[in-house]
């Protein structure tokens, strides 16, 4: 019996049998390894040994759950396929040692064996953007051609000439489904490896055959109009869809994730393109000048609001002839009525104490004269 699970993903396989019971486990053992003694449980598996998860009625089929199932990556940290061997223990103990389906020694029937599938990575985009130049049609109704090319012609594009690449490369409808049996780049122009669209394949040991569909939907196809790639007009639902697909030497099959990518030109043609480019740049030209022009005035009016305030200054503070002989009038007669006082009050003699007694006195006559 030959089981197929997928890396990075839940695990079920479903044994066939007889007398089959709830009790029974499986343990999940590397491929070149047998069910016996010296069979020793990987890690690959979340669940090992796994008891059974469901068993049927009549007791001729149990389903075991092996939960995630780990990746092998190799050195340059890519996922490669692993075959793995299922050993069944019938719920015996067969060792005498502890309790059921507890030793190796336990696990005495071989099961089958377990393939796992890498599935590609989906592209990395949810939209795909062709190139200016690729782009042609009308304002309004652009128009693009696909081209597909093995994914191994891209990894050593710069030892590849274009001729090289165009004898490799193939034309897609412009709607249906092509079907290809390897890892294959989408791209707009002949022969070109980027920008693209990686449609990966899967990948598994003991293989029997893998596809790798490629369907163009939502677009209009005028075959006519161009002799290779056809002749695709851009729609809003215009998207591409890959659907990678795998089968074992027992013709069991398994169908990876489906994805899908929006085309989405950004240009009708490289007329348009160059039109928009001139305006695009004529746009940040003018900004840059506006931005200039106006630092400049900037600073001229700060110059020029420098040089009213000093020329304000100076006025203010540069009296008149008038004003200047009354200033120095006023100035001298300040400066000897100041004189007058502090030499007044320096050169006046100070009086002694009976002196300041009698000046204290009231003067009666004075004060006669008040009160009549």
């Amino acid at each position: 019996e030959a089981y197929i699970c997928r890396a990075n993903d839940r695990c079920f396989i479903k044994i066939r049998g007889l007398g089959l019971s709830m009790r029974d486990q499986v343990k999940i053992i590397s491929g070149d390894q047998f069910c016996d003694w010296r069979g020793q449980g990987t890690s690959l598996v979340e669940l090992n040994p796994a008891p059974a998860a469901e068993v049927s009625d009549d007791l001729t089929e149990a389903e075991f759950f092996l939960g995630m199932v780990q990746p092998v990556t190799s050195r340059d940290e890519v996922v490669q396929p692993v075959t793995l061997r299922v050993c069944y223990c019938a719920s015996q103990n067969l060792d005498l040692q502890g309790a059921p389906c507890s030793d190796a020694a336990d696990f005495t029937h071989s099961s089958g064996i377990i393939n796992t599938v890498v599935c590609p990575t989906p592209p990395g985009m949810v939209n795909f953007n062709p190139p200016v130049q690729d782009v042609f049609g009308n304002a309004g109704d652009p128009h693009v051609r696909l081209f597909s090319i093995p994914d191994y012609t891209c990894e050593d594009e710069q030892s590849r000439t274009l001729d090289d690449l165009l004898l490799f490369s193939t034309a897609l409808a412009g709607r249906g489904t092509t079907v290809f049996n390897d890892s294959r780049v989408l791209s707009t122009r002949d022969g070109q490896c980027k920008p693209n669209v990686a449609a990966g394949a899967a990948v598994m040991n003991m293989m029997a055959s893998r596809e790798t569909e490629i369907t163009i939907l939502g677009a209009m196809w005028n075959s006519g109009s161009t002799p290779r790639g056809g002749d695709i007009r851009i729609r809003l639902a215009h998207h591409i869809r890959g659907t990678m697909s795998i089968t074992d030497i027992n013709g069991q099959s398994h169908l990876c994730p489906i994805w899908e990518v929006n085309v989405v030109p950004l240009a009708c043609d490289p007329a348009a393109a160059t039109v928009f480019g001139l305006l695009l740049h004529g746009v940040i030209f003018i900004a840059v000048g506006i931005f200039i022009v106006s630092n400049r005035l900037g600073t001229i009016a700060r110059f020029v609001k420098g040089l009213r305030q000093k020329a304000f200054g100076l006025e203010e503070s540069t009296p008149t002839p008038a004003t200047t002989k009354a200033g120095q009038g006023a100035t001298a007669n300040l400066s000897t009525a100041a004189s007058s006082k502090v030499g007044t009050a320096t050169l006046k003699p100070k009086p002694n104490a009976g002196q300041q007694q009698e000046d204290t006195k009231p003067d009666s006559r004075a004060l006669a004269s008040v009160l009549s």
